[in-house]
């Protein structure tokens, strides 16, 4: 369901032209901070309006662009995108619980969304190096 929820997100925020793709890379670019603030006021936003579901989706993107701005927090930003990857087989299966409850077809790139990964912060580094070195059979 968190995979699903910050991809609608993401789906609705590119749409309205709020969140570019280039944001989400390693990059110092000021749009990014900008982006990071929008989101974090968006986080706010939800959590007085008790959308917990909302709150986790916009996180997923907030905690995402932090990581990437910062390279002390990149491996967290990965440890980030390695849980959120266990979830992606089940996310499809979760837009359409939410499209039926919304009563609305959902936007157009919301699918091929939730296959997505920041390549900046693609948790197969974190794989590799979690492999012993020697460990050959």
């Amino acid at each position: 369901m968190l995979v699903a929820t910050a991809a609608l997100i993401r789906t609705r925020m590119r749409s309205d032209g709020q969140f570019a793709d280039d944001m989400l890379r390693v990059t110092n670019a000021p749009e990014q901070a900008l982006l990071e603030q929008r989101l974090s006021r968006m986080v706010s936003t939800y959590k007085k309006a008790r959308q917990s579901g909302d709150v986790a989706g916009t996180a997923v993107w907030l905690h995402t662009l932090r990581a990437l701005a910062a390279p002390e927090l990149r491996v967290l930003g990965r440890q980030l995108w390695e849980q959120l990857e266990r979830g992606q087989p089940y996310a499809q299966r979760a837009l359409r619980g939410i499209e039926v409850l919304n009563g609305t077809p959902l936007p157009l790139g919301a699918q091929s969304a939730c296959d997505f990964i920041p390549d900046d912060l693609d948790p197969i580094e974190l794989a590799i190096r979690r492999t012993p070195q020697n460990e050959i059979t």
